[in-house]
């Protein structure tokens, strides 16, 4: 497991909002998940800006033992304190090599044999695979070769649904709509089926219409401006609370 890293202090006349997990870019959500530590969860994540205009993004980690610890990551995914962290043109995250191909999981999880395709891939989903995002996300969902957890299934299906994935964009439409694994959402979820829908599900366009219609004419004219400035990958707006 990879150490937390140490806290570090913000500039003064920095500026931070709280910001949406599913609008933190992909590679600074697989920074985090990679350094929130077993038993451990990602509490709020602030999308910051300080005087020179560079964007980085604090996750606040609730520890197992009820203590908390700080994560600062640069918009790249690269900690901070690394040497290219403070620049938007790096590679992202380093990259660990991966022994196990990422096709034996895949055949894994098609035989059944789901175990075995959780721990084949998920080094492959942490290292951004949009289809091994997708997969543990079902996963965790229908509990197979793990304990049913909607709320790890939310955040593998959000990884997934950000980089445009069809699939868990229906799901995470689904689940919005549901409240499984987070709050309940009509918004979020029109947002998700609307995605879906462009891309192709049939489902999420017909789910999307009955939606519509039980919307208040605010929450859709709202949803339909997310639809508009949404961009795979792209952070949007930081949401204050």
């Amino acid at each position: 497991m990879i150490p937390f890293a140490v806290a570090l202090a913000f500039n003064a006349h920095a500026e931070s909002k709280v910001i949406n997990w599913m609008f933190v870019p992909p590679a600074v959500q697989q920074t985090i998940m990679q350094n929130v530590g077993a038993g451990n969860r990602v509490d709020k994540v602030y999308y910051v800006t300080d005087d020179a205009g560079v964007i980085s993004y604090q996750a606040m980690i609730k520890k197992a033992d009820g203590s908390s610890s700080e994560l600062l990551v640069a918009q790249n995914g690269n900690l901070a304190g690394s040497e290219t962290s403070g620049s938007s043109s790096g590679d992202g995250p380093a990259k660990v090599k991966i022994e196990t191909p990422f096709e034996e999981g895949n055949a894994a999880y098609s035989q059944g044999d789901y175990k075995r395709a959780l721990k084949i891939l998920t080094p492959w989903a942490l290292q951004g695979n949009v289809t091994a995002q997708s997969i543990l996300g079902t996963l965790f969902m229908e509990g197979k070769g793990v304990d049913q957890d909607y709320e790890e299934a939310r955040k593998w299906f959000k990884m997934a649904a950000q980089q445009n994935n069809m699939s868990s964009q229906y799901n995470m439409a689904i689940m919005s709509y549901n409240g499984d694994g987070g709050e309940q959402n009509d918004v979020e979820a029109y947002m998700w089926f609307s995605l879906a829908a462009k891309n192709g599900n049939k489902a999420a366009a017909r789910n999307l219409k009955m939606l519509t219609r039980k919307m208040p004419v605010d929450a859709v004219k709202e949803a339909q401006k997310r639809v508009s400035e949404w961009k795979p990958g792209a952070p949007a707006e930081a949401e204050t609370e």
